[in-house]
């Protein structure tokens, strides 16, 4: 609410993996004269079997993790 009362232009994509959403707060972003935050809500460790837990923040992911994390990615 800061932002906007400073009349910025403000965007909020719920989902960081959204990636139509971020897309078109970016293009709204550059269509703007104004200032702009762009607020991008995500999951730590998201495609991890620990994801959204303080266990992948600051952590190294560990072997069974990462390979987890590849194939949640198909990489």
């Amino acid at each position: 609410q800061r932002f906007k009362a400073a009349n910025w232009n403000y965007q909020k994509v719920t989902d960081g993996n959204d990636l139509a959403g971020l897309q078109q707060a970016l293009q709204q972003a550059q269509t703007s004269d104004r200032p702009t935050l762009i607020e991008v809500k995500t999951i730590i460790g998201y495609g991890t079997p620990e994801s959204g837990t303080n266990k992948v923040h600051g952590n190294a992911l560990g072997k069974a993790n990462l390979a987890a994390m590849r194939q949640f990615y198909h990489w």
